[in-house]
């Protein structure tokens, strides 16, 4: 016999209680996303050709540890944006639609992309030998004018409907002991963190080998221009965009776990024929490197905010997928793995040409 006794029940944060969907709401929250996401990539992709071409001579010297520092605190900072970012967009999401609205908010990585490359490169060509006299600035001071439309966007969204119902479901045992989320994960799910992390991996450290370290490698080992490089990522990034939507949408029509997993054995396929264009030095070839490299990259990544978000209960979920992204494999390791292989040492020892991490 059924209760008729209303008021919350335990198993709400668990299983979040079926709603009426609110389109208004859930394309607000989307737009709110991608536009966070979009300028923290930005002010993140600017780290990487600037801390190669201008922090490391000018500043530091070289030293690593200095760098590191910067970096990791940088990192910190995009991990707890893009983890709010994609539950903000997939939550409020009908269930039919989250597996887009996750790529969506994985634009934000591209467009970052494109704004801090294209951005960058037209500043050192304007400026000549003045982008280290001061000009490098620039990108930084334009990223203040976006940051701030950004807060403004975010703070006209609501909570949404699964973090209400969980804190509903919290209040309704007060005296129950409230542990760090982390912790709580660590105890609930750790498999499903190990698996979160590992389905995070590549879409993070392989995706940062095909940029960051890229810049790094065709500027000072191949003795190449950097607007050949940040041309050619931009148009990788383009590229992106428009196969993330796809992927976005086949991840609705079939399964996001199935995308992640065929896109994984392609991304595989395609790596050492990626750096074979490169090395030859040649402009339009390096190009195309960049397009399949970064083509094939975000199928995986489209969908990866989406498969996490499904993957942990609502309780601890922003916890998790947060360590996910970040409690991984060093990405630094596989930027010592395509060294390794390539029987070359490193273009630069500077960690401000790698990854963010804890």
């Amino acid at each position: 016999m059924s209760s008729t006794t209303e008021g919350p029940t335990d198993h709400t944060a668990e299983h979040p209680a079926a709603r009426e969907h609110d389109p208004r709401k859930a394309c607000k929250a989307l737009i709110g996303a991608y536009v966070g996401t979009s300028l923290e990539w930005y002010d993140f992709f600017l780290f990487g050709p600037t801390a190669s071409i201008v922090f490391a001579p000018l500043f530091f010297g070289g030293e690593d540890p200095a760098l590191a520092v910067l970096r990791f605190v940088q990192g910190m900072a995009v991990r707890g944006e893009w983890g709010g970012a994609t539950l903000l967009a997939v939550e409020n999401a009908p269930e039919h639609k989250r597996g887009f609205s996750g790529a969506v908010v994985q634009l934000g990585s591209p467009t970052g992309t494109i704004l801090s490359s294209m951005i960058v490169a037209a500043v050192v060509a304007l400026s000549g030998e003045r982008f280290l006299e001061g000009a490098w600035r620039i990108p930084y001071l334009i990223s203040i004018v976006l940051v701030a439309v950004g807060v403004w966007i975010r703070l006209k969204i609501d909570e949404t409907e699964d973090c209400k119902q969980a804190e509903v479901a919290r209040s309704a045992t007060p005296h129950e002991k409230q542990s760090a989320p982390v912790a709580d994960t660590l105890r609930a799910a750790p498999g499903r963190l190990i698996v979160g992390i590992g389905t995070y991996l590549f879409g993070n450290a392989g995706f940062f080998v095909l940029t960051t370290f890229m810049i790094s490698y065709v500027t000072k080992q191949l003795g190449l221009p950097s607007t050949v490089i940040l041309t050619a990522i931009a148009w990788g990034a383009v590229v992106q965009i428009v196969v993330m939507f796809i992927a976005g949408k086949v991840a609705d029509k079939t399964s996001p776990s199935i995308v992640e997993a065929v896109a994984y054995t392609i991304a595989a396929l395609v790596a050492f024929p990626i750096f074979w264009l490169v090395d030859t030095r040649d402009t339009a070839l390096i190009t195309v490197a960049m397009i399949l490299g970064l083509g094939f990259a975000s199928i995986p990544y489209a969908p990866v905010g989406t498969v996490l978000t499904q993957l942990f209960p609502v309780k601890v979920r922003y916890s998790a997928i947060a360590r996910a992204r970040t409690r991984r494999v060093h990405p630094s390791w596989m930027r010592v793995g395509v060294t390794s292989c390539r029987g070359s040492s490193s273009p630069t020892g500077i960690p401000g040409c790698m990854p963010a991490w804890p």
